[in-house]
């Protein structure tokens, strides 16, 4: 009888592997949401004073946007469009497109990696998490400016709305569906060691 409570207790206590904040139950308990909720809040904050304030508007921007100019341009003429780029314009018969700030996919990838590093799990998993996903929101971003171009191409009526709001809209979706894709996956690590042999 003994033996049967003293296994008991050791089935029931935390085993030396447990890693915390990786449990569906401490993920949401003990204030974790509140505090996630305020490192997210502030995070986004901290990004959006710096990308709307003076300080931002820097030549060093012009690079980095002259490189998605560049990727976009090289799979356009892949694609079989007969475009150049001028700096940051993408050129071609009949249609110009500028890759100006906001066209970077800076503000989703912001997001969510703000989501991912406010969220109470390991730093590895939340590394990753920001690796993976901004490369995906990237890539994302790179597939909207070429059906943009393609859209201002043929259909120049539905380019604005198309590119001002749909896509914004979509985008934040995106953010937040790969967040909660990246929450599952940082949380299977617990459930197979609670599921395992005790």
């Amino acid at each position: 009888m003994n033996e049967s409570s003293n296994s008991k207790k050791v089935v029931d206590s935390p085993s030396a592997g447990d890693t915390p904040g990786l449990s569906p139950r401490r993920f949401v308990g003990k204030g974790r949401v509140i505090r996630a909720t305020f490192v997210f809040i502030v995070l986004l904050g901290l990004f959006y004073a710096f990308f709307h304030s003076p300080s931002s508007e820097t030549p060093g921007w012009r690079p980095y946007l002259r490189v998605h100019a560049r990727i976009v341009t090289e799979i356009l003429n892949f694609l079989g469009s007969d475009v150049h780029l001028d700096d940051t314009t993408v050129i071609g018969p009949g249609f110009a497109m500028e890759i100006v700030r906001g066209c970077d996919a800076i503000e989703p990838v912001a997001i969510y990696a703000a989501a991912v590093i406010a969220s109470p799990v390991r730093i590895m998993a939340r590394v990753l998490g920001v690796l993976v996903g901004s490369v995906v929101l990237v890539f994302i971003n790179w597939v909207r400016l070429v059906m943009l171009y393609f859209v201002g191409v043929h259909w120049r009526s539905v380019f604005d709305i198309l590119h001002e709001s749909i896509w914004q809209a979509i985008f934040i979706g995106l953010a937040i569906v790969f967040w909660a894709i990246w929450v599952d996956w940082a949380l299977r690590p617990k459930k197979a060691a609670n599921d395992g042999p005790a």
